[in-house]
């Protein structure tokens, strides 16, 4: 198991994982994630491209509509239609007394649903009758109250991209949670685009490094991703958290991707860093294996009841299986990986990320690497237990089960 901060999620955006093969090895299923021999996985690896650091624009502040320099000066959505020519095509008022109905007549009911979903869904789990019970009923009158609520909204035009965000991606979502946003977006981004550092002056429109940022996350909202892992819907409860959903992904398959990817292409990836219903997704940077400490003696093997966890190449359900019984050679791994953050004012440019340099605890010590990065790495060690078919310095050593 993966001992740490918390388990970590990992969902790989397939727009930054071009490389990898989605076949495995029938031989070892762990060949899905990259290569399975040990020598294969190197102990450190850093991204040659910059990382920008930006926003997550969060729905709550209406997205990219969000006027982050001031109240009386422009957001990025306005400055895009004043340069596509629809600015008078921007009603703020109207688009206020639309959210703020939201907030008060709508939301609160989606929220109670929001909360009724995790119980209606054990039911039907069980193959129980929900309409019936007390959840199922309050569920039901709630739909139909939301329905009846909608009606009475007002009619927005959306044809300008400001009125759009703020109804779709802002504070006219109804139900909106407070960590809802465009982390998802932002990271593929912040990967696959280089940094603006510069205001840049379009049609007599200037657009600053923060403008610029929340326009590029905006064109990667809807990218089609890729996953390893299982989307967690509720952690409530131990029941809910002992599922694989949230347990997921396997520590083989976290170190041979990130080693993989990082490690031997030089690419990021993207993590959803929070274990649970809710989704952090951030852009990789860099990683080190700080400790590797053998869990066997004298070359001998241990007999382990080894388990895999595969996916439904449709559904991406998961399942667990077992191997049977092996003799295999268990190590202790000690990783230490960063992430670029979006916690910092749209407007900060990138420091410098480079910390090949410095020594281990230093590179593991998140007061350290906030220090040297201008609070723009963040710092996560995790220790987890891998099996091999071979001794750890056998060529021929391969990571089995999860």
């Amino acid at each position: 198991m993966i001992r740490g901060t918390k388990y970590i999620q990992i969902g790989i955006a397939a727009l930054v994982a071009l490389a990898f093969s989605v076949s495995a090895s029938a031989a070892n299923y762990n060949s899905r994630y990259g290569p399975v021999l040990w020598k294969d996985l190197p102990l450190r690896g850093s991204v040659s491209k910059v990382i920008w650091v930006g926003s997550w624009w969060p729905y709550t502040k209406n997205g990219v509509a969000w006027r982050h320099r001031g109240d009386s000066i422009p957001s990025p959505a306005e400055l895009f239609d004043e340069f596509m020519g629809n600015k008078d095509k921007i009603d703020l008022d109207l688009a206020k007394t639309y959210y703020e109905m939201v907030e008060k007549d709508l939301s609160p009911k989606q929220k109670r649903i929001q909360e009724l979903v995790p119980t209606l869904n054990r039911m039907i789990e069980r193959g129980e009758t929900w309409q019936d019970t007390d959840e199922g009923k309050e569920y039901t009158t709630l739909r139909t109250e939301i329905d009846e609520a909608k009606k009475n909204l007002p009619t927005v035009p959306t044809e300008s991209a400001t009125m759009w965000e703020i109804i779709h991606s802002g504070r006219g979502v109804i139900g909106v949670g407070g960590w809802w946003g465009h982390c998802n977006a932002w990271s593929a981004a912040a990967i696959m685009d280089l940094e603006p550092r510069k205001n840049a002056v379009v049609n007599g429109v200037t657009f600053t490094p923060g403008d610029i940022k929340a326009l590029l996350t905006e064109a990667w909202m809807e990218q089609s991703s890729s996953f390893f892992g299982t989307r967690n819907e509720y952690h409530g409860d131990e029941e809910a958290r002992s599922k694989i959903d949230f347990r997921d992904v396997t520590p083989a398959a976290f170190h041979i991707f990130i080693t993989d990817q990082i490690g031997n292409k030089d690419k990021s990836f993207v993590i959803d860093r929070f274990t649970g219903s809710e989704v952090w997704n951030q852009p990789m940077k860099a990683y080190r294996v700080t400790e590797v400490k053998k869990l066997y003696t004298d070359d001998t093997a241990v007999e382990k009841d080894l388990i895999v966890t595969e996916y439904d190449q449709w559904t991406g359900k998961a399942t667990e299986s077992t191997l049977q019984k092996q003799n295999v050679f268990p190590i202790q791994v000690t990783t230490t990986f960063h992430w670029v953050t979006d916690g910092l004012p749209p407007e900060t440019l990138t420091a410098d990320q480079d910390l090949t340099e410095v020594p281990d605890d230093g590179f593991s010590d998140s007061y350290t690497v906030s220090r040297l990065t201008d609070d723009q790495i963040d710092v996560r060690t995790l220790t987890y237990t891998l099996y091999l078919t071979k001794p750890l310095e056998d060529p021929a050593a391969e990571v089995v089960g999860d």
